[in-house]
């Protein structure tokens, strides 16, 4: 029995000897057993490509996108050829246009209201107010800046001597096509002043341009009786009106003007263009436009024969001529093939106007009288005016009125007889 307690008194030691070093060795810290010299640490080799796979990193994440609202739609005006457009002075003017677009994208061109004018011949700045509008008021609004521009004239160069430019007026009338027909005939090209009375006409301004003719502005009496925005108004206004209806029959607008009776007609261009001489100049210049008088008035009789022999037979060699005949007259354009036939005989240049020819004034006073030089080796036949000189600025040619000779030479012609028109135009 003393055997069996002293037995299990030795294991109660033993264990209790046993938990004091486990306390011991838990509470001691992580410290190795040799001292610090003699610690030694050796490095741990990497992986290996055989013994471990490489190390791929992960891709970065994608940026966190942040997605902006479209904006709404809106309802805009968008103006075709921009806010600002320039416009030559002299000529109409047509809104080069506009788009109106609703939030569905819908065309609500037809609810814009346009707002302002422009006055073509005359040169400044005109605002245009494009407005569009709902029951709720103005949605958009936008504005058109239009510059009408002074027309540049080109340097005036004299023309050959011995050139001779056909004119003529009232045109078109009923003997306006048997007229082109003869200057065809004979490959003679002539400058026409139209008008636009009557309207029954107007359709052979495309012929006169598609025979090769020039076309100039006749200003007739019309304008005489004005309008509401004054006398003067009214006439620019009416060149302009003139300038559009040429343009849609020959596709081009025309260079030269000519007044009813020429610039010595003192009280119709006082009733039509209030102001001096110089002003109305100027004015026509800037809407781009030439004066054109004539220095040689073929129309001074009612017969043919001597139609033909106040152009055949000058005192003093023709230089450079303007002439004018009447279109409606058929006695006139009787007389053309006669004036044709002399001047390509002497010599002449038949020619149309160009917007380099120097203006033709009647009536104005003279500066320095150009020498005519006539070409040596064809005399030239003398001419029934003065001679004009030039005039600059505005480069012109002026001369007096032409006088008319006391009396006439004899001359004659032969019959002219035009079969196929003989019944059309009666004998007159």
């Amino acid at each position: 029995m003393k055997r069996m307690n002293r037995i299990l008194l030795f294991v109660l030691c033993l264990a209790l000897a046993g938990l004091v070093a486990l306390r011991i060795w838990h509470d001691a810290p992580d410290t190795p057993l040799l001292p610090p010299a003699q610690v030694q640490t050796s490095p741990t080799p990497g992986p290996t490509a055989a013994s471990t796979p490489a190390h791929t990193p992960e891709p970065a994440p994608d940026p966190v996108s942040v997605s902006t609202p479209e904006p709404a739609p809106v309802s805009r005006i968008v103006l075709e050829a921009g806010e600002e457009i320039d416009r030559p002075c002299g000529l109409p003017f047509e809104d080069p246009g506009f788009t109106a677009y609703g939030r569905d994208g819908g065309d609500l061109s037809a609810e814009v209201t346009v707002t302002g004018e422009v006055v073509p011949w005359r040169p400044g700045d005109y605002t245009l107010t494009y407005t569009l509008a709902d029951d709720g008021g103005v949605i958009d609004a936008v504005r058109r800046t239009v510059h009408v521009v002074p027309q540049k004239m080109k340097e005036a160069a004299r023309p050959a001597s011995g050139t001779i430019c056909l004119t003529y007026i009232d045109t078109p009338c009923e003997c306006t096509e048997e007229l082109l027909s003869l200057l065809k005939r004979d490959n003679v090209k002539a400058t026409f002043f139209v008008s636009t009375y009557p309207e029954s006409f107007l359709d052979l301004l495309t012929k006169i341009a598609e025979d090769g003719h020039e076309i100039g502005i006749y200003f007739p009496n019309m304008s005489w009786y004005g309008g509401e925005d004054g006398v003067l108004e009214h006439s620019l206004s009416e060149i302009v009106k003139t300038q559009e209806i040429i343009f849609e029959k020959t596709g081009r607008y025309a260079k030269f003007i000519r007044f009813n009776g020429g610039t010595t007609n003192a009280g119709y261009l006082a009733a039509c263009f209030p102001g001096d001489f110089p002003e109305l100049m100027e004015t026509m210049h800037e809407m781009g436009l030439l004066v054109f008088d004539w220095n040689l008035e073929v129309d001074v009789a009612e017969v043919t024969a001597k139609i033909s022999s106040n152009f055949t037979h000058p005192s003093d060699p023709y230089d450079y001529v303007v002439a004018m005949q009447q279109n409606f007259r058929r006695q006139s354009v009787l007389a053309v093939p006669e004036m044709i036939r002399w001047g390509k005989e002497k010599g002449y240049t038949f020619s149309l106007l160009e917007d380099t020819f120097p203006e033709v004034l009647i009536g104005q006073e003279e500066e320095e009288p150009p020498s005519p030089k006539p070409d040596a080796a064809t005399p030239k036949p003398a001419a029934t005016s003065p001679q004009p000189a030039v005039v600059s600025p505005p480069s012109a040619i002026v001369s007096p009125e032409p006088a008319l000779p006391s009396s006439l030479p004899e001359f004659s012609l032969p019959e002219i007889v035009f079969p196929s028109l003989e019944p059309v135009f009666p004998s007159l």
